[in-house]
């Protein structure tokens, strides 16, 4: 569980590296649901420019109840609709616990088998809400930050599929390679990925089609 002074401490940095950029960045602590008809606790930062909201950043700090996070992010996806300038971007608590966080003891006896074709080390289980934003994205990138103690700051991970990569093939595996195994397409595989690669974005940032870039890189756009 991340702790309110670490909440915190992600909150200041997001606001910090994103004002100058916008006329109003607002942090907010709770999403009002129309469609729900109930108030969901989530910190969130509000962007605008001369009145008009032009992004928000969702705060993923902690674990959320069932489907709530899905429905805050679909219900601001259907204001998106009569607001096409508004951008939207979810960043995740890195804190190897709640989010970026290994698998268990006991699926990693299941892939065992196989730590000679797949890093163990760089596969990480995703929570649900993590698996909710990575499969509408065509880039395999997910947005997170980074506390002080690892260097403080924003990093976008891009991740592979095993199931994709892995799935029905046949391996030799065991010390003299002499068993022959089938990666089937198991629960477990759906919900871990391999890390491929990691990205510091160097800040002031700003929101852009769903993502987070420099500032310096749009302005030369």
């Amino acid at each position: 569980m991340v702790s309110i002074l670490n909440k915190n401490k992600m909150m200041d940095y997001l606001v910090s590296r994103l004002e100058g950029q916008y006329d109003q960045v607002e942090p907010k602590t709770r999403w009002s649901s129309i469609d729900l008809n109930q108030n969901i606790d989530i910190n969130h930062i509000l962007l605008s420019d001369v009145g008009v909201i032009h992004g928000i950043v969702l705060l993923l700090d902690k674990e959320f109840p069932e489907h709530s996070f899905e429905h805050v992010y679909n219900s601001i996806l259907k204001d998106k609709i009569h607001n096409p300038y508004m951008d939207l971007c979810a960043i995740f608590y890195k804190d190897r616990k709640t989010f970026f966080r290994n698998p268990d003891k006991e699926e990693q006896k299941i892939l065992e088998p196989f730590q000679d074709i797949i890093d163990i080390k760089s596969i990480i289980k995703f929570r649900p809400e993590e698996q909710f934003l990575y499969k509408p994205t065509e880039s395999k990138i997910i947005h997170y930050y980074q506390p002080d103690t690892e260097g403080e700051g924003i990093i976008n991970v891009k991740f592979e599929d095993i199931p994709n990569k892995w799935a029905g093939k046949r391996f030799m595996v065991g010390k003299d390679r002499d068993k022959e195994m089938v990666i089937s397409p198991y629960k477990v595989y759906e919900k871990i990925h391999t890390v491929q690669s990691i990205e510091r974005i160097p800040d002031p940032f700003i929101l852009k089609d769903f993502s987070i870039e420099p500032y310096k890189n749009i302005e030369n756009k």
